[in-house]
């Protein structure tokens, strides 16, 4: 039955055989009173066509009342019966009071609501919320003083802005949502909850305070966003199956647990330290603050993220990848095992370690970038570092002392160490650009191998054998020449080890000294230090002589030539005022179309500081 334009207070009469009375008002606050309705009619719409206010009474007459287009008028449900259903239709502002029962049990149903008011009187024990229609339903505010159970169900998406334990809802003991398909929208904060579960939407849910101790809240499968700004105290919260997204805001206790549930690809983004409880079934960890963390309260994680500047500490530190911002910082109290952890870096890296068992390090970085390493503590023990880029890195840091293995061939660009010298190096491994390597220490063979580009070797060391290979490029070595002990051999396995250059004649070969087309070695120590050539196939070496004209004759029955200067100044034009130069002219193709020169800065080289045999 259709009642239209109806202007005047209604008193609903005894209506037979009609199931469903739909009234259509068409004036404002009027009543329409249920009490003779009688027991036929169990629907009853009321239609405000966007209008107007009304009040309905005796309400428990019927099982359901729906309030259809009331927009934000007023719509006021009086002596609803226990266990029946209001359903509100693009209608916000609900009042209902109710009749006391045996459960005190109401459900309002919500469809195209998007700021809706619902206040309910005391007897509401246990309230259902039905999310429906074709648009997610927003409630701004709930009023439900006495009700400690609050049940979700519905398959449209439903935001709660009325907080849960608080407010309108402060006694709400338990919170169940696990019959609601669409994603829901909730904040929690009171002591009074216990129980909280959500259905398999993806679903919002904050905790922006403490819970009841030993709570437990799940969310349910799907993809659920969890923020927690106060965590559950002595609790747990599961985020179920799907990929979820949680965000903690509040460090840890003992005792507290957070689980990803099922699933591979759930993600927690800790703003806060985790040194306590639990954290289970997480797959990506995001660091995003300047906090400790300690690994070995985490199981199930393979990705971890260091998303600030901040400094971090890590303890038990998984040995998978770990990817940094950059600048990020990251100081390492223990390995979980192993001894080798990796890093991805967007920019530059700073590494304190405090782990006895981490011993290799690897890290591919950003071009531009510099790798930092300090010591934390007395039980730093990396040693060897291997490093990739794009691009030019800078290693540097006190603990660059103690390594002993540097492989940087992965490195595009340039390597340069400004730290303290290496002291403790047996080994590196240059980039394909420009190296500018410094190497201290007094014990033991080294082999340096600098790749290509025109690389920077220095000594400072004052022992041992340094074994330094130049490759291509125009290489400068500074040996050390007033170091006794030290023994340096420059390794030279083909003519593309050294600056090569291209000569038809003697004016050609005195052009190429000019240019300064060599490359430059001091601190040679004749009967000391060797240049070992004997992988190049080379047959002869000539005694010293003392002009260009003299050595390019020579080079006619010598792969290597000894020229010395004697007094006179062969490369003028690079500034260098010295007359005692000598240089070691090597033509290895026999036929003077290319040569590679050695020029010795002002210190003497015999034949025999020279090996091609």
């Amino acid at each position: 039955m259709v009642l239209k334009l109806v202007d005047e207070n209604l008193d609903i009469p005894d209506l037979n055989n009609v199931e469903y009375l739909d009234i259509e008002l068409a004036a404002d606050n009027l009543e329409v009173d249920l009490q003779d309705i009688g027991t036929d009619t169990n629907n009853v719409m009321v239609d405000a066509n966007d209008s107007y206010d009304f009040k309905v009474l005796n309400a428990d007459a019927v099982d359901a009342i729906t309030v259809k287009d009331a927009g934000n008028e007023t719509a006021t449900i009086n002596a609803m019966a226990d266990q029946s259903t209001v359903a509100l239709e693009n209608s916000e502002d609900l009042v209902v009071t109710m009749k006391s029962g045996s459960d005190n049990e109401l459900t309002v149903s919500v469809s195209a609501v998007t700021d809706a008011d619902i206040a309910l009187d005391t007897n509401v024990d246990d309230l259902t919320l039905s999310s429906i229609g074709s648009n997610p339903n927003v409630i701004a505010n709930i009023t439900a003083n006495s009700a400690t159970t609050v049940e979700l169900t519905g398959t449209q998406d439903l935001e709660i802005e009325e907080v849960f334990g608080a407010g309108g809802l402060a006694k709400v003991k338990t919170l169940s949502g696990g019959a609601a398909d669409g994603d829901l929208t909730l904040t929690l904060d009171g002591t009074k909850l216990e129980s909280v579960v959500l259905g398999d939407g993806g679903d919002d849910l904050t905790i922006d305070d403490v819970l009841d101790a030993d709570a437990v809240v799940s969310t349910g499968d799907g993809n659920d966003d969890i923020t927690i700004n106060r965590m559950v105290n002595s609790g747990t919260v599961n985020a179920g199956a799907g990929a979820d997204d949680i965000i903690l805001n509040d460090p840890l206790a003992i005792g507290e647990k957070i689980d990803g549930g099922a699933g591979s690809n759930d993600e927690i983004t800790l703003n806060a330290a985790v040194t306590a409880g639990t954290v289970t079934n997480i797959e990506t960890v995001n660091i995003a603050a300047g906090v400790s963390v300690d690994f070995d309260k985490f199981t199930g994680e393979t990705d971890v993220n260091i998303m600030t500047t901040g400094q971090v500490t890590v303890n038990k530190l998984v040995t998978s990848q770990v990817d940094t911002i950059a600048n990020a910082s990251l100081v390492i109290t223990d390995m979980v095992s192993g001894a080798a952890a990796s890093f991805d870096a967007a920019g530059s890296l700073t590494i304190d370690s405090n782990d006895a068992s981490l011993t290799d390090l690897t890290v591919e970085m950003k071009t531009g970038s510099t790798l930092t390493l300090n010591a934390a503590g007395g039980n730093d023990a990396v040693t060897d570092v291997t490093l990739t880029s794009a691009g030019n890195l800078t290693l540097a840091g006190a603990h660059v002392a103690a390594l002993k293995d540097v492989d940087a061939s992965g490195v595009n660009g340039t390597m340069t160490v400004t730290a303290t010298d290496f002291v403790a190096l047996t080994a590196y491994e240059g980039a394909a650009g420009i190296d500018t390597v410094e190497v201290a220490g007094a014990t033991g063979t080294r082999n340096i191998d600098l790749n290509n580009g025109d690389d920077s070797f220095k000594s400072v060391a004052t022992g041992g054998t340094l074994i330094v290979n130049g490759g291509a490029g125009k290489d400068t070595f500074e040996l050390n020449a007033g170091a006794a002990g030290e023994t340096n051999i420059i390794n030279v396995t083909a003519l593309s080890d050294m600056k090569v250059t291209a000569i038809a004649d003697q004016a050609a070969l005195g052009a190429a000294l000019q240019a300064g087309a060599y490359e430059l070695v001091t601190g040679f120590k004749t009967a000391k230090d060797e240049f070992n050539m004997d992988d190049m196939g080379l047959t002869n070496i000539s005694g010293v002589v003392t002009s260009v004209a003299a050595a390019y004759t020579q080079l006619a029955t010598n792969d290597v030539v000894i020229l010395n200067e004697n007094g006179s100044n062969l490369d003028n034009n690079t500034g260098d005022g010295h007359t005692d130069d000598f240089y070691v002219i090597v033509d290895a193709a026999g036929d003077h179309s290319s040569v590679g020169i050695f020029k010795i800065d002002s210190l003497a080289i015999a034949a025999a500081d020279i090996d091609i045999v």
